[in-house]
């Protein structure tokens, strides 16, 4: 649950269902309810670089808990259980191991907003994992619709139907 208050650092993360004091957070797989009056990452603090010194994270909720809890806008957070498609091991849900920043998030968040929504940056910078994720969140939310996802080159295209199980036809 801590990756997903990392994630929004401009919200108040709760969940839906409190827990009993001293119980352990619920493991994923979550729902998040977004309000629309949440900050985009971008109007929030400037995110620590991802080679920053261990102390330099800190920072980032201090200054989430320097404005009251109630200012913040509340994303709230319902874990649900997963799916199992079968008795096999490779039926097993597929569970998303990647820590996203907040522009990261803030991607994953246009992504599912109408519109054409572009990730781009220097390598190594997660821009495979976010499309994964933009992919898989697209279609488990509209699975009757299609989905057009256009990579600069071959090799790129083939990362991507690999890490999302998309054949080719």
């Amino acid at each position: 649950l801590q990756h997903v208050r990392d994630a929004f650092p401009q919200a108040n993360v709760v969940l839906k269902q409190p827990l009993p004091e001293g119980a352990p957070p619920p493991p994923p797989p979550y729902r998040l309810t977004i309000p629309p009056e949440t900050p985009r990452a971008s109007d929030a603090a400037a995110p620590a670089p991802a080679t920053a010194p261990a102390a330099a994270p800190a920072a980032a909720p201090a200054a989430a808990e320097a404005a009251p809890a109630a200012a913040l806008p509340t994303v709230v957070v319902e874990p649900y259980p997963a799916l199992v498609a079968g008795p096999y091991p490779e039926d097993m849900p597929r569970m998303n191991a990647v820590r996203f920043t907040p522009m990261q998030v803030e991607a994953l968040r246009a992504a599912m907003n109408p519109g054409l929504t572009l990730v781009v940056g220097p390598p190594g910078t997660g821009k495979t994992d976010t499309a994964v994720q933009m992919v898989s969140n697209i279609y488990h939310t509209f699975r009757q619709q299609r989905t057009l996802i256009i990579t600069h080159s071959n090799q790129a295209s083939t990362r991507e139907a690999t890490r999302t199980r998309v054949v080719h036809a």
